[in-house]
């Protein structure tokens, strides 16, 4: 059994979950302002690069349980990391190229070269984001998730292998995601009750400046 961890998701992760709500309000022309009905949306991409830009800066996350509100310096910093998360021009691209793939295509993708990528990763000490796919083809791509992987253990006889998460959806938690490697489709399932088509590794950079005002 090979196991490499280089630390537990409550270690780095935030202690809120990935909910934001928000109400908006329009005022037509002549018209009484209108508030539309409260929306609920998530930053899972920049919680998990948040994260990584206070563990790479010797940081802990701030101690708070409560979601960040708009005007919050925290609020602001995640969503600027949510949009670095993007990757533009390019990331939504590969997303929607990972999504019209087929299930075996995106498994045997995820299984021949994410999942070595990630070893080596680990293996370095680093934290590697997953972007996780669910969705296909014309479907929403923000059903699509990110994580970050923390460690991994890995049964070379059976070809069995568990990634350890911080997913900012479960916060507190470390959930995992299973892998069977024994054939080039595999099976993905995670604990939380999912079941995703693959994930690929992006390209995450920290960025460390001002992290000690949030």
């Amino acid at each position: 059994m090979a196991s490499l961890r280089v630390c537990t998701a409550k270690e780095i992760g935030f202690r809120f979950p990935n909910h934001y709500d928000c109400s908006l309000s329009l005022i037509p022309p002549f018209v009484k302002s209108v508030t539309l009905a409260p929306m609920v949306y998530g930053l899972c991409g920049g919680m998990c690069y948040a994260a990584l830009d206070h563990y790479h800066a010797g940081l802990a996350v701030p101690d708070r349980t409560t979601v960040p509100r708009p005007g919050d310096a925290l609020y602001r910093y995640l969503w600027k990391r949510q949009l670095d998360s993007f990757q533009l021009p390019t990331g939504p691209l590969r997303i929607l190229g990972w999504m019209f793939r087929q299930d075996e295509a995106v498994a045997r993708s995820t299984i021949q070269g994410e999942f070595p990528k990630l070893q080596n990763s680990i293996a370095r000490l680093q934290l590697p984001v997953l972007l996780m796919i669910y969705a296909t083809s014309w479907e929403d791509p923000t059903r699509n998730h990110q994580v970050v992987a923390v460690g991994y253990d890995l049964d070379e006889a059976t070809r069995q292998a568990t990634i350890f998460l911080y997913d900012p959806n479960y916060p507190g938690k470390e959930p995992t995601l299973h892998l069977d490697l024994r054939s080039p489709s595999g099976v993905f399932t995670q604990s939380t009750g999912e079941t995703p088509r693959g994930f690929f590794l992006q390209d995450y950079r920290p960025k460390i400046n001002g992290l000690q005002d949030l």
